[in-house]
């Protein structure tokens, strides 16, 4: 895959049920005008429609002014899936809409993936396929779904999930994503009389490997189902069966018959899956309460340096401190070529404003970054901070003493809650003010002016690509991007991707698939950097676990392939 450029096409059937009855003329224009829709939306979508001689001669004129679409005269008669439900005879489901569920009706649901594979067959160039019901436009209530089945078109979108499965990325037939209502059905047992709605139906996408493996698997198993349980049930119910009796993986997304139906949720890559993390250990304290975290890492003059956070606290799974009093400790460690330490020292606040008295201690989240040849300390804290709420504070972090001095108390832009996550930029030119990321969504960015307040001198709405994004490293130059890595989360649940930024105007570019490093839960990852910048470049990470437990993990930057932000209409 990766020495092929990823194309898509597109496959629905247009095809005459005779024994249903039928539609209207007026039913008919409906049925065209909905797919019209689709393949109006981009004249890149190749669409290729198997349709039925009658309904040909009929639309044929207002199908042909679309150059995308590629139209295969051809009957449900003729397909295998028509053969197997007409070799003997099967009841239909009791709960069946009489007037539509008809055996041939059923029995086109079914042929789906015979089109599919048939498509692929024909065209061996396309490296992707997606099902798209004749009239699937009619469930949506905007035109997002449009834009969406536009973007998986993109040769880099298809890239960066043609690898990526849920369960081996990499190394089986890629993912076939595949939207649904329920969750997984625990038994074997298939359903048979009424529709089963674990699979929607109308839309699936999938890898040339996946998709032809959907197929063998049906070839396989639906003569069996269909002789064992004796019922011609809709296609979403033999789904099901396959997927819980017979170990088919599909990479299943939640979704109704509405706009998320075709909005495809890759899912979360785990990285350990395929790379080993190294657990740190590092230098106890004198005070033996305190053990270590989170880390923020940063090169200065040739040095590899950490800032480790030290806590006097443990959290348990539900989120719970077993301390009402929280205390934060920072330690500078000097790193050798191999990262490890070899040298740390305690770092003392020596801020000179006031302390006031509260149940946090200290200054948290430290991140490291360079400004003005000097190295800064941006942090979170409550101990110093006259409004009784979290707020940041900026100073310079001195290795050589063990300081972090000439520290600056920040105000946000208005009056908040709590303020963490700020996140420095590098330095666009020398002398030039600090910029400093306040929130991704929407995407704001400022410099402290002399009263330390951050004035944003941009505000732009990037649509729901950065939506719920905090933090969290400090961006990374890589391969002509500034690569930002980022967090989701939501009750205990954190997520991780990156923005990818442009370095002479800081807009966002692209975004990368969502990750997890070991598991879903309390990660935290402030440490970031990029060894190399060519193919082989490996990212390095110092991330922590349940507020404990710091590792260290390096991973290919090719595991990390972003794709474009499509900003909002």
């Amino acid at each position: 895959m990766s020495d092929v450029n990823p194309n898509l096409i597109y496959v629905s059937a247009f095809m005459d049920v005779a024994d249903r009855p039928a539609l209207s003329s007026t039913d008919l224009e409906g049925y065209v005008d909905q797919f019209v829709k689709l393949v109006s939306a981009d004249p890149r979508m190749e669409i290729v429609l198997y349709i039925c001689p009658l309904y040909y001669d009929i639309f044929s004129g207002r199908l042909a002014a679309h150059s995308n679409v590629e139209c295969v005269v051809t009957t449900l008669d003729e397909t295998w899936t028509h053969h197997i439900f007409n070799k003997e005879t099967y009841a239909l489901p009791s709960g069946r809409n009489p007037s539509k569920d008809s055996l041939g009706y059923i029995t086109l649901q079914h042929s789906k993936i015979e089109w599919v594979a048939n498509a692929l067959y024909h065209r061996p160039a396309a490296t992707h396929a997606a099902w798209v019901d004749f009239r699937l436009p009619h469930v949506f209530k905007t035109a997002a779904p449009l834009e969406d089945l536009k973007t998986y078109t993109e040769s880099d979108w298809l890239a960066a999930v043609g690898s990526c499965s849920g369960s081996d990325p990499g190394a089986d037939a890629g993912p076939l994503y595949i939207p649904g209502c329920l969750p997984a059905v625990t038994d074997a047992e298939p359903r048979l009389h009424h529709p089963h709605w674990r699979f929607c139906g109308g839309f699936f996408l999938g890898t040339r490997a996946s998709l032809m493996d959907f197929w063998e698997r049906t070839l396989h198993h639906l003569p069996t189902w269909l002789s064992t349980y004796r019922v011609a049930a809709w296609e979403v119910n033999f789904w099901a069966w396959l997927e819980s009796a017979h170990g088919w993986e599909p990479a299943w997304y939640a979704a109704d018959h509405n706009d998320s139906i075709v909005q495809i949720r890759p899912p979360l890559q785990v990285i350990t899956k395929h790379h080993q993390p190294q657990s740190l250990q590092f230098p106890p304290l004198e005070d033996s309460k305190l053990h270590p975290m989170n880390t923020s890492y940063v090169k200065y003059r040739g040095l590899h340096l950490l800032n480790i956070r030290y806590v006097n606290y443990r959290m348990d799974a539900a989120g719970v401190y077993d301390t009402s009093i929280l205390h934060t400790s920072n330690v500078c460690s000097i790193l050798d070529a191999s990262y490890n330490v070899f040298l740390s020292r305690p770092m003392s606040n020596d801020l000179d404003i006031p302390s006031y008295p509260t149940n946090i201690h200290g200054l948290e989240d430290v991140r490291l970054f360079v400004h003005a040849t000097k190295l800064h300390a941006l942090g979170t804290q409550r101990q110093w901070s006259p409004c009784g709420r979290n707020r940041m504070v900026l100073g310079i972090y001195e290795p050589r003493t063990g300081t972090i001095h000439e520290c600056r108390l920040l105000h946000p832009p208005t009056d908040t809650p709590c303020e963490k996550n700020w996140i420095p930029l590098p330095e666009a030119e020398p002398n030039s003010p600090i910029q400093i990321i306040y929130k991704w969504h929407p995407y704001s960015v400022g410099t402290v002016n002399a009263e330390g307040r951050l004035q944003l001198h941009t505000i732009e709405d990037y649509g729901p690509a950065l939506h719920g994004l905090r933090g969290s490293a400090i961006p990374v130059l890589y391969q002509g991007s500034l690569w930002a890595l980022v967090h989701r989360s939501a009750a205990l649940k954190y997520t991780h991707s990156f923005v990818l930024l442009d370095p002479a105007t800081l807009r966002p570019t692209a975004t990368s698939q969502e990750f997890v490093f070991e598991s879903v839960g309390v990660e935290y990852c402030i440490g970031f950097t990029v060894e190399g910048d060519g193919a082989d470049a490996e990212g390095l990470f110092w991330y922590s676990k349940q507020d404990r437990s710091p590792c260290f993990l390096r991973v290919p930057m090719s595991t990390f392939r972003p794709k474009k932000i499509r900003m909002p209409m």
